[in-house]
Parts: C-alpha cells; structure tokens; sequence
C-alpha cells in the first residue's frame, strides 16, 4: 500500500478569554470533530493518525507535522489533514492585491493563514495527494488563490465593517481574543495556487463569508460516512452534507493542483488504487499521537 498519514486538529479553548468572560470564545465540538475524523483516518488503515487537541496545537508543531507528512508519504502517498475550531479573517498579507482579506485557523498560539497552508502543501510531490477538511468559520477557501475572483474585496468587506461586525460578533471570537493571537510567520517561501502540484482536495464548514455553527459539519460528515450511502465521491459527500445543514451555512468544495479522478469520484478519505503499491518500511521517526 501506498504510504498514508493524517493530522487532526481541534481546539475548543484557546487559553484566552476576556478577564469579565473567561469562557467567551470556547467551543463544545472540536475535541469531537477532531476524534470523529482521527477515527475515519484509521478505519481506512492509515499508516499513522496524528491527534492534536488545544495547547497541544501550536503553530510549530502543526508546522512540523506537516513536514513530517511530507516525507513520510513520499512522492505518491495521501496525506488528510483536518481543522476543528475558530477561523478569522485578517487584513491580506503585504504584497498581495489590495482590498483581499486572509482567512486562518485559530491555533493555540497564532493565527495560521491560509498563505501558509497554501506554502505548506507546495511541499508534496506532484504524484501525492492531500486531502484538508476545515471545519470552522470563513472555511469556504482554506486554501485562498490570489486571483479567485469570488474572493472577498473592500466593497463586500471594508476593514472597519469586518472588524466590528464580525469579530465582535457573540458567535465569533471577542476582538480582545483576536488582538491577543499573532499571525505567525510561515517558515516556507509564498507560492500562488498555480505552484501547488499535488492532487489537493479542500473541503470547507460553510463559505467564505458565512459563519459555521459548532457541533453541525464534521458529526454529520462522520454519519453519513458510518450509515448512509452517497454517490459522487467527495463532492457528492458534500452535497450530502449540505442537504443536512441550514441554509445559513453552506459547505464548499474545491479541488488545486493535479486533477485525480479516481481521488475525486472514490470513497472519500479512503486510499485510492491510484496510490497503492508496495510501500518501504516505516520511517520510525514518524510518530503517531492517537
């Protein structure tokens, strides 16, 4: 078989509420959602499952295990890597086009932006695939390319009107939350979407600018893979889902880099035939956390 691993992230508190709410900000589901998908990885016999659940996920160490997947599953592995938590937006990083807004994953030390995932995943070879489940607010392009024309803009959201109707929002994270997390530098060089040459699929809690609620994507996800048939693959996967979920969130779907069909239309997270082949002893330096 071809070489597999998965990281599973998920982060109810992230150690910083407000003095007068100490609990503001917490979440009930991702310890959940996290477990829930660590448990699909090893049903489908991944090589190693990788759990990280609040202070246990810091950036360096979602860093290093990203880099730990990289060589361990080669150059034709699979590598699913899932979010549960808070997800923010940000003014865009210097140098990008004006008017664009970064999205992140709320770790518990720092903001990981959507540039770097982007940067991280550049890593794995042409022939590997990737397979990124985000499971958080903002989710709908985790993996943000600069010229995607659906992304958002100044006229949708002006930076004052982001900062004092979103973050301050009672669903979203206080500001006094947001402002305490820095956004972390990424250790790889930028790369735009059209570098990134491995079969990446990316599936998103709700859109861009939509809010997910805790507790309603990944349980669903994790039903309709224990009980109920559905056809079509990922994208049939998700439009089981999103036929569960309200019409305030709605889940995305899209795909980067090498096109795989048999990836897309087999059963999701499983390991496609495409991959398989007998596979060289384990790296006994990778270690699973489970």
């Amino acid at each position: 078989m071809a070489r597999s691993c998965s990281l599973h992230i998920g982060i109810n508190r992230t150690g910083r509420g407000t003095p007068d709410r100490p609990e503001r900000g917490t979440l009930q589901f991702c310890h959940a959602d996290a477990e829930t998908m660590a448990s699909i990885a090893r049903a489908n016999k991944y090589d190693s499952t990788v759990l990280l659940l609040d202070t246990e996920a810091t950036f360096d160490r979602v860093v290093e295990e990203v880099n730990r997947a990289v060589a361990h599953i080669g150059d034709d592995g699979i590598f699913l890597w899932t979010f549960s938590g808070h997800g923010t937006i940000v003014p865009a990083s210097a140098g990008e086009e004006d008017g664009k807004y970064d999205e992140g994953w709320v770790l518990c030390d720092g903001i990981l932006l959507d540039n770097c995932i982007r940067a991280l995943i550049a890593q794995f070879h042409r022939k590997a695939a990737v397979v990124i489940v985000s499971d958080c607010c903002y989710s709908g392009d985790c993996i943000r390319d600069d010229d995607d024309p659906s992304g958002c803009d100044s006229a949708m959201l002006p930076s004052e009107k982001l900062h004092r109707a979103k973050q301050l929002d009672e669903a979203m994270l206080p500001r006094t939350i947001i402002e305490s997390l820095r956004v972390r530098h990424c250790p790889c060089p930028s790369v735009s979407i059209d570098e990134v040459e491995a079969a990446v699929i990316g599936i998103g809690a709700c859109e861009e600018l939509q809010i997910a609620a805790d507790g309603a994507f990944t349980p669903t996800l994790g039903e309709l893979m224990a009980h109920a048939p559905f056809a079509g693959g990922y994208e049939g996967l998700v439009k089981a889902i999103d036929s569960r979920l309200p019409p305030s969130q709605t889940p995305t779907f899209k795909t980067y880099g090498r096109r795989d069909e048999q990836l897309l239309s087999g059963r999701p997270f499983s390991i496609p035939e495409s991959l398989t082949q007998p596979s060289p002893t384990p790296d006994s330096s990778f270690i699973s956390i489970v």
